[in-house]
């Protein structure tokens, strides 16, 4: 019985602290002059389950972008909010320029995260 008890306890646990995050809007900004930044986060605002969070990154100029973001545990417990993005290009340019990339994601309602850029820590 005590077995079943925990097994229930187990599963109920993970179960409310598992999250269904989804991206619900993402912009990019236009091309601006280099600037030396690799990844950092600008600015995050998170209202009840809804964050709005926008990174700057250095790129190439004609690049093309796909992204998506996953919400996950470490191997510590800790909540992991990664923002993933993966860039693609038929014609690279001979150019880099800054962009900032604006995530819309629904669903957070634990505000105990960090915030991962393409599976890397940047600082919060």
């Amino acid at each position: 019985m005590k077995k079943i008890a925990t097994i229930i306890l187990l599963l109920t646990t993970s179960i409310i602290t598992s999250q269904e995050v989804r991206l619900v809007n993402f912009e990019v900004s236009s091309c601006e002059e280099e600037r030396h930044i690799e990844k950092e986060i600008l600015s995050r605002k998170q209202v009840n389950d809804t964050l709005v969070i926008k990174i700057a990154i250095l790129r190439n100029c004609c690049d093309k972008v796909s992204q998506s973001i996953s919400f996950k545990k470490d191997a510590d417990g800790q909540n992991i909010l990664n923002l993933e993005y993966e860039h693609y290009s038929s014609n690279p340019c001979m150019c880099l320029c800054y962009k900032e990339y604006e995530y819309t994601i629904e669903g957070l309602v634990d505000t105990d995260y960090l915030v991962y850029i393409n599976d890397e820590e940047v600082e919060q």
